[in-house]
């Protein structure tokens, strides 16, 4: 048998030593090992059941570690195969969207670029047009003021109007 033990196969077995490796092999395949949580070895399984290393390697519970690594190679390949497909998809995928990101994020950059100098553009030409502006309002203010001077210093004659009806 290269599968995970079941539950009934568990409850069937009549050494309570060996109904715990099996116990262990299901917990430590189906990575809910409390002992050494994340391993997947026959230490752990030794650990997990409560029984010495040396009894999984050479001991009286060899036969379960041969199924142990069975089950762990079926368990591998079954999953390798298309779950290493899926993977490989996956990053292929994820490396086309990144150079995709990575293409666009340029086209960005120079578009930013662009608009950062045509804003610089924009803000010397407003700088300039404020002192141009209150350079010809002063220019504007003298020429009022002058004006205002020379009407001040006409004198108004009264205007000769030939009369008409001379009597």
């Amino acid at each position: 048998m290269s599968t995970v033990p079941t539950l009934a196969e568990i409850d069937a077995e009549n050494d309570p030593q060996r109904a715990q490796v099996l116990k262990a092999i299901r917990t430590v395949l189906t990575g809910t090992n409390v002992e050494h949580p994340g391993k997947v070895t026959i230490a752990a399984v030794a650990a997990e059941a409560g029984v010495a290393y040396h009894q999984m390697q050479q001991g009286r519970f060899r036969d379960l570690r041969y199924r142990f690594k069975e089950a762990l190679e079926a368990l591998t390949q079954e999953q390798k195969t298309p779950r290493e497909a899926e993977l490989k998809r996956s990053l292929e995928q994820t490396r086309s969207e990144l150079a995709e990101l990575r293409t666009r994020h340029e086209a960005l950059r120079h578009e930013r670029d662009q608009w950062r100098a045509g804003a610089e553009t924009v803000i010397r030409t407003v700088v300039v047009l404020k002192a141009e502006n209150k350079q010809l309002e002063r220019t504007v203010s003298r020429q009022q003021e002058q004006l205002r001077k020379r009407r001040d210093n006409v004198v108004d004659f009264p205007s000769h109007k030939p009369n008409p009806n001379p009597d």
